[in-house]
């Protein structure tokens, strides 16, 4: 019993340490164009994660990767980052919004099935395939 109380204290406070070890991120206000793209600029901090920035930026760790190479095996405090002003999927739903067409465009995840598919938009399968007849294989 007493190892059991021992184990639930030492959760609690390690639980209650890192809450008070979050560090709060501001947003940059820093905005430089490059290669006609808006970015903000951001200088990592002590406490700074890729998950962290992905929340306060508002854009998927994929992405901040992709714009920063040198952030996938690690941050340095003093390490400079870019930033879209958007996420890649909020420029291509807004780009395919304003096509006019009478489709909805779905950009596919990791995992999702024609099924999965089918049933957000409560169609067949059948009719998303008459619909894309150049679907990959793998979706099928």
């Amino acid at each position: 019993m007493k190892n059991k109380f021992t184990l639930l204290f030492i959760f609690i406070v390690t639980i209650n340490l890192s809450a008070l070890s979050q560090v709060d991120i501001k947003k940059s206000e820093d905005i430089r164009s490059f290669d006609g793209k808006e970015y903000y600029i951001h200088i990592v901090e002590k406490g700074h994660t890729l998950y962290s920035l992905s929340r306060v930026y508002e854009i998927p760790i994929d992405e901040i990767i992709f714009e920063n190479p040198a952030a996938k095996t690690q941050l340095s405090i003093g390490q400079i980052l870019k930033f879209p002003l958007s996420s890649r999927d909020v420029a291509v739903e807004q780009s395919l919004r304003s096509d006019g067409d009478e489709f909805f465009y779905h950009v596919t995840k990791r995992g999702e099935t024609m099924e999965y598919i089918a049933n957000i938009y409560l169609v067949s399968r059948g009719d998303l395939k008459i619909a894309n007849p150049n679907l990959p294989r793998f979706l099928n």
